[in-house]
Order: structure tokens, then C-alpha cells, then sequence
């Protein structure tokens, strides 16, 4: 599970294209709340009869003053942007994690199924050899021969379907995983999930129920209304700081011409503001503009919250029951009751077993196998929904 899930992490396209999001969003974030450039300005005045010689002429260096304010202003809108792109990358890596976990199962549950399906013929083929050589004899009815053979039969088209489950559900865990591990590894990695002695281990994969405040914020409908209210409160404060006076200030030089008493040379120090108050009905509205936004955000986000509380609760108590009824299949018992079935093939040889007792008893112990295995996928792909992944129905194991 570590292996294919590190995997996907790595070849898996929307998620890299996430992180090239959130990249993007950090850069934006580094690059915000720095002043302005300076800026450069001349000017010409003219003399008496249009010379210029004669006018004045002016040259200065200006830049805004006392941006702290509407400095960090900026970074925290752009610190907003980095919040919910990396909410999406949280996200996305865990919701991917729950597909790769639901994928192997579906590919593990259908590869069990199929080698559980196969042996379950060479074991109706050792029960076949048995009856033909004692209908050889005169011990046994050609009509048991022919019952032996259509349980083989139908034990090999289960595992011809079990097969093309376990095909399908290997497409779709490669899917996930890209380029970022071979196919013969990957086939080599589900087989290894599908041995008797990765049965227990599996339970490791079905912790308790998450709490629901967990699920709850990876839901996309939640982050998304999370991202609008941080983007909201980070625009409200542009607004107030923007509201504020702006100040720049200059200094250069300017020439003084004969017109005016020089020619000589003189200093130009200068200073500028805005007035907030001749503006103060567009900035109020701004603010109750701001504040509506933030208040839309908030009622979103309490509606999105209270529909995945509803999803996750039902999602919880579906997880609790899949739990509780792959708890009455124990696992030591199935294992007992594979060994057994060498001895009750040696006791219908021995003909204290009847042909029927036989297949009665290999067919119950087969369609307990495959509950089993299914109870299994149906447990992760459970846990899967509590996410909310969803889970159509691929036969895998079924």
C-alpha cells in the first residue's frame, strides 16, 4: 500500500499539476507588498516670447511613502491564494491516497478470488481423478462424473470473470499511478496484497471512522467555501488599507531662468497625499461591499458544512456496518476449514463422505471465501466514501 501510494503521488497529473499551483501561488505570495518603483519626472517652463533658455526647467525623483499598511495588505491576499492552494494539495493527496487503497483492494479482492476459484478446481479435479476410478470399477454412477465436471466448470468461468475483474481494476490502479512504477511491479505488488497472509494485514488498512470535522474540511464543496472567505477577509483589509491617506514624496533639482532672476540652480522637495475624506460615500460602500462578501462566504461555508456533516454521518455508520459484518468472517477459521477440506477429500475416497456431502461442503467454504473477499472491498470502498470518493460498482471481486 506504501509503495503504490508514494507512487501515485508521484505520477499521478492532477496532482502535480496542484503543486505547480501551489508553486505558483507561493511565488505570487514572495513577489507581493513591495512599494512601487520611483518614478522620474521633468518639466520645461518658457520665457517671455516662448524661450525656453529664458524659463525654468525642473527635474525630480518620487516614490509613495508609508505603504505599510497597504503593503501587507497585499501579502495577506496573496497569502489567502497560498492557504487554499495548498488546502487543495492536502486534499488531493489524501483523496488519492483513499483511491489507490480502494483500487488495490478492488485488484487484490479479485486476484484472491480468482486463485481461490482455481484451486477449488484442481481440488474438484483430484475429486474427478477419485470418481473415475471407481466408476472404472462399477463403484460409481457416470452421473457423478458429470456433476463433478460442471462444478469444475462453473469454478473455471468464476475465475475467467475474476480474471477480467482483476484486469480492469489493475488498469485503474495504473491510472493512478502513472509513470511512476512499472506495470510488472505493479502486477507483482496487487499479487502480493491478494496472498492468504496479507488477509489479516489488511484490517491494518480500516482504522477507526475518522472524526467528522476531518472529512468534513477535505470535502471540496468546504474548501472551496473556506477559500472564498479567506479571499474575502483578505480583500476587505486592501479596502481598509486603501482607504487610508497615500503619501509620496520627492526631491530633485530645478533651474531658475533669467525671466524668473537667475540663471542659478535651486533644491525641489515635494510632498503628496490623498484625501479620504472627499471620497467617503465610495469608500463605506466598499466596506459594506467587503463585508457582504465576507458574510455570503460565511453562509456558504455553514450550508456546505452542514450537507457533508449529513453525507459523512451516513458515510460513517455504512463504514461501521461493513466493519462489523467482515468481523464475522474470521480469518483463522477460514484457514482451518481450507485444511480440511484434504481431509474430506480423503474421507470421500474413503466412502465415508457421499459425492454430495463433498461438493456441499466445498461450495460452502468457496461462497464463504468470496463473501469474505467481498466484505473486504466493500469495507475499503466504504472508508473511501466516508471522502466522499466515489465508488461505482466494477464487479471486482464480486
Amino acid at each position: 500500500m506504501a509503495r503504490v501510494t508514494a507512487a501515485a503521488r508521484v505520477g499521478d497529473p492532477g496532482l502535480r499539476a496542484l503543486h505547480a499551483a501551489l508553486d505558483a501561488a507561493t511565488s505570487r505570495h514572495a513577489a507581493a507588498g513591495f512599494t512601487a518603483p520611483a518614478a522620474l519626472s521633468a518639466g520645461f517652463s518658457d520665457g517671455p516670447r516662448g524661450d525656453l533658455l529664458a524659463g525654468n526647467a525642473a527635474l525630480e525623483i518620487g516614490r509613495e511613502v508609508f505603504r505599510g499598511r497597504l503593503n501587507a495588505a497585499d501579502r495577506a491576499r496573496e497569502s489567502a491564494e497560498v492557504d487554499a492552494a495548498r488546502a487543495e494539495v492536502a486534499a488531493a493527496e489524501r483523496r488519492l491516497d483513499l483511491r489507490v487503497e480502494v483500487a488495490l483492494a478492488r485488484a487484490a479482492g479479485a486476484a484472491r478470488s480468482a486463485t481461490r476459484f482455481e484451486r477449488s478446481d484442481r481440488w474438484l479435479g483430484d475429486a474427478e481423478a477419485s470418481l473415475r476410478a471407481r466408476f472404472a470399477v462399477g463403484e460409481a454412477r457416470y452421473v457423478d462424473v458429470l456433476r463433478v465436471r460442471t462444478e469444475r466448470l462453473q469454478a473455471s468461468a468464476e475465475r475467467s470473470r475474476m480474471l477480467a475483474d482483476l484486469a480492469a481494476a489493475t488498469e485503474s490502479l495504473a491510472a493512478l499511478v502513472g509513470d511512476a512504477l512499472g506495470r510488472d511491479s505493479l502486477v507483482v505488488l496487487v499479487a502480493a496484497a491478494s496472498v492468504d497472509a496479507a488477509t489479516v494485514a489488511w484490517r491494518d488498512v480500516l482504522t477507526d471512522a475518522p472524526t467528522e470535522e476531518e472529512v468534513i474540511a477535505l470535502f471540496p464543496s468546504v474548501r472551496a467555501a473556506e477559500a472564498d472567505g479567506g479571499r474575502a477577509r483578505a480583500m476587505r483589509g486592501v479596502t481598509v488599507a486603501a482607504s487610508r491617506p497615500q503619501f509620496a514624496a520627492s526631491v530633485g533639482v530645478q533651474r531658475i531662468g533669467e525671466a524668473n532672476g537667475g540663471p542659478t540652480a535651486g533644491l525641489l522637495l515635494g510632498v503628496s497625499g490623498t484625501l479620504p475624506f472627499t471620497a467617503l460615500t465610495a469608500q463605506r460602500r466598499g466596506l459594506t461591499a467587503a463585508d457582504a462578501e465576507i458574510a455570503a462566504a460565511q453562509a456558504t461555508l455553514f450550508s456546505a458544512r452542514a450537507v457533508a456533516r449529513a453525507q459523512v454521518r451516513a458515510a460513517q455508520a455504512r463504514y461501521a456496518a461493513a466493519r462489523e459484518r467482515l468481523d464475522t468472517f474470521d480469518a483463522a477459521l477460514l484457514l482451518a476449514a481450507d485444511a480440511e477440506r484434504e481431509a474430506a477429500l480423503s474421507e470421500y475416497r474413503g466412502g465415508n463422505l457421499t459425492l454430495v456431502e463433498l461438493l456441499d461442503f466445498e461450495r460452502a467454504l468457496l461462497r464463504v471465501e468470496v463473501e469474505r473477499t467481498r466484505a473486504l472491498i466493500e469495507a475499503v470502498e466504504s472508508r473511501g466514501a466516508l471522502y466522499g470518493i466515489d465508488t461505482p460498482d466494477t464487479g471486482a471481486g464480486s
